[in-house]
């Protein structure tokens, strides 16, 4: 039995205290900086609404970055790929096994819970040497699509009570013998995969969705009461129109950077 772990999983598990810790930093952060950027306007004279724009934007940018950051970093260290002694490979999401809750004491109740289960996981596969209970068996991988730092896997994959469907991993790279671990991925794709794999649409409705928001935008100004170029009453339906070309944008980028 071959396990794959994160190197802070395999070594020591302190998933609940690096997930609480990096949520607490990047609120306190966050604090500080609005704190900053209040004292930084009262004390400016001009421009000061521009001032608290741009900051609000930079805050904004940084919370999101460093929650995304987090976010993949929970990920890696809560997802498992195994392969049993038939060269057969499986993964499991342990944050799938625990049970959501909502507010601050939810979330702290629901690390400590992952990290439980990831102890009990590494105890069961190094003693037993079993695939670990509801993790779902790998048939093929479709297509895997590199980003910076990680890996998009589109897999067909059969769950325990063998039923079978088409479903999108992502391997975030800080995986012990990793290469290992793409090989064997590599291997799932078959010739037939690689030949007959069709083009992509994503591009041309990420560019039809942006063309459409656009439009819709530009519209939207001319209707404004502050311009008055357009009907008023064309306001409400082309931001409407806004909206939902915007949805779309962001639906395909996502499929795109997905690898689906």
């Amino acid at each position: 039995m071959k396990v794959w772990m994160s190197h802070r999983t395999k070594q020591k598990n302190h998933f609940a205290v690096h997930m609480l810790s990096g949520l607490f930093g990047i609120l306190a952060l966050a604090f500080l900086l609005i704190l900053g950027t209040a004292g930084l306007i009262l004390l400016t004279d001009e421009y000061r609404e521009a001032a608290a724009f741009i900051l609000c934007l930079f805050i904004t940018s940084v919370v999101i970055f460093l929650a995304f950051r987090l976010g993949r970093s929970q990920h890696r260290d809560a997802t498992i790929f195994c392969r049993d002694d038939e060269d057969r490979l499986y993964v499991l999401d342990v944050r799938q096994w625990s049970r959501y809750r909502r507010g601050l004491t939810g979330s702290i109740q629901t690390f400590v819970e992952i990290e439980k289960n990831l102890e009990a996981i590494k105890n069961e596969v190094e003693k037993a040497n079993i695939v670990p209970p509801g993790a779902v068996e790998i048939l093929k991988v479709e297509s895997i699509k590199e980003h910076p730092g990680s890996y998009s896997l589109v897999c067909w994959i059969r769950n325990s009570q063998e039923k079978t469907g088409k479903w999108t991993y992502h391997l975030v790279r800080g995986y012990e013998d990793e290469e290992e671990l793409r090989y064997l991925l590599e291997r799932k794709r078959t010739w037939n995969n690689a030949v007959e794999l069709k083009e992509s649409r994503n591009p041309v409705c990420i560019f039809l969705s942006l063309a459409a928001l656009v439009i819709f935008g530009m519209l939207c100004l001319g209707s404004h009461p502050y311009f008055g170029i357009l009907s008023q009453v064309l306001y409400f339906p082309c931001l409407g129109g806004a909206m939902f070309s915007l949805s779309s944008m962001i639906y395909f980028i996502i499929k795109y950077r997905r690898g689906e």
